[in-house]
């Protein structure tokens, strides 16, 4: 849940894109919802939103209908 995130440097990129290897290495899923705008954007500008699984809400990424 990344709706408190505000700001996302090069580490937190990296660390992210650590996380979503190691998930990816167990077939796993990873799913990063309540982003902000600066963030989404952040994520289209440098393409890793063709990378990740973004989601809107809780309930988008867990398919709960509300």
């Amino acid at each position: 849940d990344l709706e408190a995130v505000d700001f996302l440097d090069s580490t937190g990129i990296g660390v992210l894109i650590g996380v979503l290897r190691r998930v990816n290495s167990v077939d796993g899923e990873l799913r990063m919802v309540c982003t902000t705008q600066r963030i989404l954007d952040l994520f289209t500008l440098t393409g890793l939103d063709r990378v990740f699984d973004l989601r809107a809400s809780v309930d988008e990424a867990t398919g709960d209908p509300e």
